[in-house]
């Protein structure tokens, strides 16, 4: 299917109001947060490593990453206790996860690049990052209805579509952004390398 016609067969799933419904997704997307932290934290970890090289790791160095991981699975489990008021469907949550990570890959990467790169302690940019993309929409769409949030028929639609499936796209954004940011830390040791050298 070529990109035109995605975008129409999309426009035309959200103009029809088919599919899962908002508490689906939000549920379907906090059942999978693990899968969205690691998505989020692993690429850049590895950059660091490539950027850094070998080092002496602090003791607390990864202790921001494991309070995030905490978080991810708690609001997993907020999820995983909102099915037994809905259907728990296996093929959307499958879906969900590789869609949620493709878009982890990119967020994580641009949160780490713009607000965290020259931070000496990692991790810093994962929860802020979980959190607003992920978390407190999922819960607005999965809890909407029980506290009285009055939000459109196809909103949990529109957010999968437009700030996860989109920006991620089959892996295509985040791959080729990692793979710049590769070759410029990797341009960027061998300069330094030259200079010692001299």
């Amino acid at each position: 299917m070529t990109r035109s016609r995605w975008r129409l067969a999309a426009l035309a799933w959200l103009a029809t109001g088919c599919g899962p419904s908002n508490e689906e997704v939000g549920v379907a997307i906090l059942s999978v947060m693990p899968v969205a932290f690691l998505a989020l934290f692993l690429p850049p970890l590895a950059l660091r490593r490539l950027r850094d090289g070998p080092r002496d790791r602090d003791p607390d160095d990864l202790r921001l990453l494991k309070i995030g991981a905490a978080v991810a699975c708690g609001f997993s489990i907020l999820g995983i206790v909102r099915v037994g008021s809905s259907d728990w469907d296996g093929e959307l949550v499958a879906i969900t996860a590789a869609v949620v990570g493709s878009a982890g890959m990119l967020y994580g990467q641009l949160a780490w690049l713009i607000f965290d790169r020259h931070q000496r302690r990692f991790g810093r940019f994962a929860l802020p990052t979980l959190v607003v993309t992920f978390a407190i929409p999922a819960t607005a769409l999965a809890y909407g209805d029980f506290v009285g949030l009055r939000l459109s028929h196809d909103a949990g639609q529109v957010f999968a579509l437009f700030v996860l499936a989109i920006p991620g796209y089959f892996f295509a954004p985040p791959a080729v952004l990692f793979l710049i940011a590769c070759l410029v830390f990797v341009h960027r040791r061998r300069q330094a390398a030259r200079l010692q050298q001299r």
